[in-house]
Protein backbone atom coordinates (compact mmCIF):
# COMPACT_ATOMS: atom_id res chain seq x y z
CA UNK A 1 0.00 0.00 0.00
CA UNK A 2 1.16 3.24 -0.96
CA UNK A 3 1.99 6.02 1.55
CA UNK A 4 -0.84 8.04 -0.61
CA UNK A 5 -3.49 5.37 0.01
CA UNK A 6 -2.54 4.98 3.84
CA UNK A 7 -3.20 8.79 4.28
CA UNK A 8 -6.51 8.40 2.06
CA UNK A 9 -7.48 5.53 4.40
CA UNK A 10 -6.67 7.72 8.04
CA UNK A 11 -8.33 10.63 6.48
CA UNK A 12 -11.49 8.53 5.61
CA UNK A 13 -11.54 6.62 9.37
CA UNK A 14 -11.05 9.66 10.75
CA UNK A 15 -13.67 12.05 9.10
CA UNK A 16 -16.10 8.56 9.68
CA UNK A 17 -15.71 9.25 13.42
CA UNK A 18 -15.77 12.98 13.30
CA UNK A 19 -12.46 12.95 14.86
CA UNK A 20 -10.80 16.48 15.41
CA UNK A 21 -7.95 17.70 13.59
CA UNK A 22 -5.67 17.36 16.82
CA UNK A 23 -7.02 13.48 16.91
CA UNK A 24 -6.45 12.60 13.36
CA UNK A 25 -2.58 11.90 13.65
CA UNK A 26 -3.25 10.23 17.05
CA UNK A 27 -0.10 8.67 18.68
CA UNK A 28 0.30 5.05 19.98
CA UNK A 29 2.56 2.31 21.10
CA UNK A 30 2.29 -1.45 20.00
CA UNK A 31 3.30 -4.24 22.18
CA UNK A 32 4.68 -7.02 19.92
CA UNK A 33 4.03 -10.81 21.06
CA UNK A 34 1.99 -10.40 24.41
CA UNK A 35 1.82 -14.00 25.99
CA UNK A 36 -2.36 -14.17 26.24
CA UNK A 37 -2.43 -18.17 26.94
CA UNK A 38 0.18 -20.86 27.44
CA UNK A 39 1.58 -21.89 24.47
CA UNK A 40 4.30 -19.73 22.48
CA UNK A 41 1.88 -19.43 19.43
CA UNK A 42 -1.02 -17.96 21.70
CA UNK A 43 0.46 -14.38 21.20
CA UNK A 44 -1.15 -10.76 20.25
CA UNK A 45 -0.28 -7.05 19.31
CA UNK A 46 -1.36 -4.63 21.45
CA UNK A 47 -2.55 -1.47 19.89
CA UNK A 48 -2.43 1.08 22.81
CA UNK A 49 -3.36 4.60 21.83
CA UNK A 50 -2.16 8.11 23.60
CA UNK A 51 -5.25 9.31 25.56
CA UNK A 52 -7.89 10.10 25.31
CA UNK A 53 -9.23 7.06 24.48
CA UNK A 54 -12.30 5.53 23.25
CA UNK A 55 -14.69 3.25 25.34
CA UNK A 56 -14.11 0.40 23.15
CA UNK A 57 -11.71 -1.85 22.27
CA UNK A 58 -11.13 -3.83 18.87
CA UNK A 59 -10.22 -7.83 18.65
CA UNK A 60 -9.05 -8.52 15.27
CA UNK A 61 -8.65 -11.77 14.18
CA UNK A 62 -7.30 -13.28 10.94
CA UNK A 63 -8.15 -16.00 8.39
CA UNK A 64 -6.21 -18.68 6.49
CA UNK A 65 -8.94 -21.59 6.71
CA UNK A 66 -8.34 -22.27 10.32
CA UNK A 67 -4.50 -23.89 8.54
CA UNK A 68 -2.41 -20.62 8.32
CA UNK A 69 -2.09 -16.83 8.48
CA UNK A 70 -0.83 -14.24 10.89
CA UNK A 71 -1.94 -11.79 13.65
CA UNK A 72 0.23 -8.98 11.35
CA UNK A 73 -2.53 -9.28 8.65
CA UNK A 74 -4.57 -7.34 10.72
CA UNK A 75 -2.11 -4.82 11.70
CA UNK A 76 -3.08 -1.73 8.81
CA UNK A 77 -6.62 -2.43 10.57
CA UNK A 78 -5.34 -1.70 13.53
CA UNK A 79 -3.08 0.96 13.03
CA UNK A 80 -5.92 2.65 11.70
CA UNK A 81 -8.04 2.26 14.35
CA UNK A 82 -5.56 3.17 17.22
CA UNK A 83 -4.51 6.40 15.49
CA UNK A 84 -8.49 6.97 15.92
CA UNK A 85 -8.21 6.72 19.56
CA UNK A 86 -9.25 2.95 20.09
CA UNK A 87 -6.95 -0.10 21.99
CA UNK A 88 -6.65 -2.79 19.18
CA UNK A 89 -5.38 -6.16 19.82
CA UNK A 90 -4.81 -8.56 16.88
CA UNK A 91 -3.87 -12.28 17.66
CA UNK A 92 -2.34 -15.51 16.88
CA UNK A 93 -4.11 -18.20 17.65
CA UNK A 94 -3.01 -22.26 17.60
CA UNK A 95 -3.48 -23.75 13.87
CA UNK A 96 -4.98 -26.98 12.35
CA UNK A 97 -4.10 -29.77 11.70
CA UNK A 98 -1.55 -30.00 14.28
CA UNK A 99 -3.95 -28.26 16.76
CA UNK A 100 -7.80 -29.10 15.62
CA UNK A 101 -11.11 -28.20 16.48
CA UNK A 102 -11.65 -26.24 19.56
CA UNK A 103 -8.13 -25.06 19.99
CA UNK A 104 -8.05 -21.92 17.94
CA UNK A 105 -12.06 -21.30 19.22
CA UNK A 106 -10.87 -21.65 22.96
CA UNK A 107 -7.71 -19.37 22.02
CA UNK A 108 -9.59 -16.64 20.45
CA UNK A 109 -12.39 -17.02 23.28
CA UNK A 110 -8.87 -16.40 25.92
CA UNK A 111 -7.85 -13.27 24.50
CA UNK A 112 -11.29 -11.78 24.42
CA UNK A 113 -10.96 -12.46 28.59
CA UNK A 114 -7.35 -11.37 28.50
CA UNK A 115 -8.34 -8.11 26.78
CA UNK A 116 -11.54 -7.88 29.07
CA UNK A 117 -8.63 -7.91 31.95
CA UNK A 118 -7.02 -4.80 30.61
CA UNK A 119 -9.64 -2.73 30.71
CA UNK A 120 -8.65 -1.09 33.81
CA UNK A 121 -5.39 -0.41 33.11
CA UNK A 122 -6.00 0.55 29.51
CA UNK A 123 -9.25 2.85 30.15
CA UNK A 124 -11.82 1.02 27.79
CA UNK A 125 -15.22 0.19 28.80
CA UNK A 126 -14.39 -3.63 30.14
CA UNK A 127 -18.58 -4.15 28.26
CA UNK A 128 -17.54 -2.77 24.51
CA UNK A 129 -15.23 -5.64 23.22
CA UNK A 130 -15.98 -5.47 19.60
CA UNK A 131 -14.72 -8.54 18.08
CA UNK A 132 -13.43 -8.35 13.99
CA UNK A 133 -13.12 -11.40 12.16
CA UNK A 134 -11.85 -12.02 8.54
CA UNK A 135 -12.60 -16.07 6.99
CA UNK A 136 -11.75 -17.88 9.29
CA UNK A 137 -11.12 -15.63 11.50
CA UNK A 138 -14.73 -14.46 11.03
CA UNK A 139 -16.32 -17.72 12.01
CA UNK A 140 -14.27 -17.60 15.29
CA UNK A 141 -15.10 -13.94 16.46
CA UNK A 142 -19.18 -15.23 15.34
CA UNK A 143 -18.23 -18.30 17.83
CA UNK A 144 -17.05 -16.44 20.65
CA UNK A 145 -19.61 -13.80 20.15
CA UNK A 146 -22.30 -15.85 19.92
CA UNK A 147 -22.02 -18.00 23.07
CA UNK A 148 -23.56 -17.62 25.81
CA UNK A 149 -22.43 -15.39 28.21
CA UNK A 150 -19.56 -13.81 26.06
CA UNK A 151 -19.95 -10.66 26.89
CA UNK A 152 -18.76 -9.30 23.64
CA UNK A 153 -20.71 -6.33 22.60
CA UNK A 154 -20.72 -6.91 18.52
CA UNK A 155 -19.39 -8.82 15.62
CA UNK A 156 -17.85 -7.76 12.64
CA UNK A 157 -17.71 -10.58 10.20
CA UNK A 158 -16.41 -10.79 6.73
CA UNK A 159 -16.65 -13.65 4.11
CA UNK A 160 -17.47 -16.17 7.18
CA UNK A 161 -18.20 -20.07 7.03
CA UNK A 162 -20.79 -19.90 8.94
CA UNK A 163 -22.09 -23.21 8.56
CA UNK A 164 -19.60 -25.59 8.10
CA UNK A 165 -21.65 -28.61 7.72
CA UNK A 166 -23.35 -27.26 3.96
CA UNK A 167 -20.21 -25.84 3.29
CA UNK A 168 -18.73 -29.37 2.86
CA UNK A 169 -21.69 -31.06 1.50
CA UNK A 170 -21.79 -28.20 -1.53
CA UNK A 171 -18.28 -27.01 -2.25
CA UNK A 172 -16.45 -28.20 -5.50
CA UNK A 173 -13.27 -27.18 -4.00
CA UNK A 174 -11.56 -29.93 -2.92
CA UNK A 175 -8.89 -27.89 -0.94
CA UNK A 176 -11.37 -26.67 1.18
CA UNK A 177 -12.89 -30.20 1.61
CA UNK A 178 -9.46 -31.00 3.06
CA UNK A 179 -8.48 -28.03 4.95
CA UNK A 180 -12.52 -28.26 6.80
CA UNK A 181 -12.09 -31.49 7.69
CA UNK A 182 -8.06 -31.30 9.08
CA UNK A 183 -9.80 -28.21 10.93
CA UNK A 184 -12.68 -29.64 12.61
CA UNK A 185 -10.66 -33.06 13.36
CA UNK A 186 -13.38 -35.35 13.36
CA UNK A 187 -15.77 -33.14 15.30
CA UNK A 188 -19.17 -33.04 13.78
CA UNK A 189 -19.42 -29.72 11.72
CA UNK A 190 -22.47 -28.26 13.69
CA UNK A 191 -19.73 -27.75 16.18
CA UNK A 192 -17.75 -25.18 14.69
CA UNK A 193 -20.38 -23.70 12.96
CA UNK A 194 -21.82 -20.27 14.38
CA UNK A 195 -25.26 -20.47 12.62
CA UNK A 196 -25.93 -23.28 14.95
CA UNK A 197 -24.99 -20.83 18.24
CA UNK A 198 -27.60 -18.13 17.51
CA UNK A 199 -29.68 -17.42 20.10
CA UNK A 200 -32.01 -14.03 21.39
CA UNK A 201 -30.33 -11.84 23.33
CA UNK A 202 -26.92 -12.48 20.84
CA UNK A 203 -24.82 -9.17 20.06
CA UNK A 204 -25.10 -7.19 17.37
CA UNK A 205 -23.52 -8.54 13.73
CA UNK A 206 -22.51 -6.68 10.73
CA UNK A 207 -21.93 -9.30 8.38
CA UNK A 208 -20.07 -8.55 5.34
CA UNK A 209 -19.65 -10.24 2.03
CA UNK A 210 -18.86 -10.59 -1.86
CA UNK A 211 -21.66 -12.19 -3.85
CA UNK A 212 -18.90 -13.61 -6.19
CA UNK A 213 -16.83 -15.17 -3.55
CA UNK A 214 -16.58 -18.91 -5.11
CA UNK A 215 -14.44 -19.85 -1.89
CA UNK A 216 -16.93 -19.34 0.91
CA UNK A 217 -19.86 -18.51 -0.85
CA UNK A 218 -22.43 -15.61 0.45
CA UNK A 219 -25.45 -17.69 1.14
CA UNK A 220 -22.94 -18.56 4.03
CA UNK A 221 -23.77 -14.99 5.21
CA UNK A 222 -27.11 -14.53 3.86
CA UNK A 223 -28.45 -17.56 5.96
CA UNK A 224 -26.80 -16.17 9.21
CA UNK A 225 -28.64 -13.08 8.37
CA UNK A 226 -31.65 -14.85 8.09
CA UNK A 227 -31.15 -17.26 11.30
CA UNK A 228 -30.19 -13.81 13.89
CA UNK A 229 -33.24 -11.81 12.22
CA UNK A 230 -35.23 -14.81 13.50
CA UNK A 231 -34.32 -14.54 16.82
CA UNK A 232 -34.33 -10.72 16.83
CA UNK A 233 -30.90 -10.10 16.92
CA UNK A 234 -29.80 -6.94 15.47
CA UNK A 235 -27.81 -7.44 12.14
CA UNK A 236 -26.53 -6.00 9.21
CA UNK A 237 -25.92 -7.89 5.75
CA UNK A 238 -23.58 -5.88 3.19
CA UNK A 239 -22.95 -7.84 -0.14
CA UNK A 240 -20.62 -5.90 -2.43
CA UNK A 241 -21.53 -7.24 -5.77
CA UNK A 242 -18.95 -8.27 -7.81
CA UNK A 243 -16.74 -9.12 -5.14
CA UNK A 244 -14.37 -12.08 -4.25
CA UNK A 245 -13.07 -13.58 -1.22
CA UNK A 246 -10.96 -10.66 -0.85
CA UNK A 247 -13.22 -8.24 0.83
CA UNK A 248 -11.14 -7.26 3.85
CA UNK A 249 -7.72 -7.26 2.08
CA UNK A 250 -5.97 -3.76 1.30
CA UNK A 251 -6.42 -3.28 -2.19
CA UNK A 252 -3.04 -4.17 -3.88
CA UNK A 253 -1.84 -4.32 -7.64
CA UNK A 254 -1.50 -8.35 -6.39
CA UNK A 255 -5.39 -8.15 -5.17
CA UNK A 256 -7.19 -5.92 -6.10
CA UNK A 257 -9.86 -5.03 -3.73
CA UNK A 258 -11.90 -1.77 -4.23
CA UNK A 259 -14.56 -2.67 -1.81
CA UNK A 260 -12.29 -1.98 0.92
CA UNK A 261 -12.18 1.52 1.60
CA UNK A 262 -16.10 1.32 1.58
CA UNK A 263 -15.75 -1.79 3.97
CA UNK A 264 -13.19 0.42 6.64
CA UNK A 265 -16.14 3.31 6.12
CA UNK A 266 -19.60 0.94 6.92
CA UNK A 267 -17.78 -1.05 9.65
CA UNK A 268 -16.28 2.10 11.51
CA UNK A 269 -19.43 3.52 11.63
CA UNK A 270 -21.24 0.36 13.12
CA UNK A 271 -18.39 0.64 15.34
CA UNK A 272 -18.84 4.16 16.00
CA UNK A 273 -22.49 3.36 16.83
CA UNK A 274 -21.44 0.77 19.37
CA UNK A 275 -18.76 2.85 21.19
CA UNK A 276 -21.24 5.73 21.53
CA UNK A 277 -24.25 3.54 23.17
CA UNK A 278 -24.87 3.94 26.85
Amino acid sequence: MTYARWCTLVLLLTTCLALGAAQAQQPFTVRSNILYSGASSQVLDLYVPAPPRKRAALLFVHGGGFREGSKEQMALLCALYARAGFIAATINYRLAPAHPFPAALEDTARAVVWLRNQATVQGFDPRKIIMIGYSAGANLSLMVGLSEGSGVAAVVSAAAPSDLASLLAQTPLPQLKSDLREYLGGAAPELASPLVRVSPGDPGVFLFHGDRDTLVPVAQSVTLAQRLQANNVPVLLRVFPNAGHEIMLPNTPQLPNPNFETLVQEMTRFIVAVEQRP
